[in-house]
């Protein structure tokens, strides 16, 4: 899509600007790439869940999703994995509340790249959370994502010649909550 814009310039930045009634200032062309909404789609799949307690505040929970979802006009539907799960092992009393997860997500398109189609391999990640109550109304908290120190890899073609590393590291978050 073509959009004009005025440019500040004391001349004209190239042959297809025009100048305004305003001094050094000039309407010219660009053309604007925007997203859009598609022409429709199909998505198929299923979703299982479970959580369960197991024995003094220890807990499992888990889910697992299918999603086979392509475009009408057969291109894959952007950021959508055909498999995903977590797992999940929790405890909780009123003292205390940890969790462990690992969450899986298996390869998915992410968009056009130069005409070819650019993916994103599977994710994997191991994040673990605490909180500490220390008295009724004040809470100690701890988290940690990506302790496994994952990267994000985003492909054309062959998932071992990549367009892009994503190295975000590990990330902590320490805080507290107040209810008043």
């Amino acid at each position: 899509m073509n959009e004009v814009f005025p440019i500040q310039s004391q001349t004209a930045p190239n042959g297809q600007c025009t100048a305004t009634a305003t001094a050094n200032l000039f309407n010219c062309p660009f053309t604007v790439n925007i997203r859009s909404n598609g022409g429709g789609g199909k998505v198929k799949g299923v979703e299982l869940g479970i959580v369960q307690p197991i024995w003094g505040g220890f807990g499992a929970q888990g889910n697992y999703t299918y999603s086979d979802a392509t475009l009408d006009s057969g291109d894959p539907v952007p950021g959508n994995s055909k498999n995903t799960f977590n797992l999940v092992g929790f405890f909780e009393n009123k003292l205390l509340s940890a969790r462990l997860s690992y969450s899986y997500r298996s390869q998915f398109f992410v968009s056009f790249d130069r005409t070819t189609h650019l993916d994103e391999a599977a994710l994997k990640e191991l994040d673990a959370s605490l909180a500490v109550n220390v008295t009724e109304n004040i809470a100690v908290t701890f988290e940690a994502n990506n302790l496994t120190d994952e990267k994000i890899v985003q492909f054309a073609d062959v998932e071992s010649h990549p367009r892009a590393i994503y190295d975000n590291g590990r990330v902590y978050f320490f805080g507290a909550k107040a209810r008043f």
